[in-house]
């Protein structure tokens, strides 16, 4: 009785990492496929850009182009509440 509770302990616990190690691998895979995929966008150079603020209406008030801006840290207090 034991030996065959043994046996069958040792049985699943190889197939359970059998099917671990094949989950895993098709995971990185599939992740490596994604990163190729990613690698041209990390090219992008930089772009001019633009802020563009609303007013209480959600209609655009004016924007900021990038030669008006400067890269700061918002608090949220900094932010008007509706």
């Amino acid at each position: 009785m034991r030996r065959a509770l043994l046996t069958t302990i040792v049985l699943m616990t190889s197939a359970l990492v059998w099917t671990a190690s094949v989950v895993a691998l098709r995971a990185s895979w599939a992740l490596a496929g994604e990163l190729d995929h990613a690698s041209p966008l990390a090219e992008i150079g930089a772009h001019p850009q633009s802020t563009v603020v609303f007013d209480r209406q959600n209609k655009q008030a004016f924007s900021f182009f990038v030669e008006q801006r400067a890269d700061v840290r918002n608090a949220p207090y900094d932010v008007a509440r509706r």
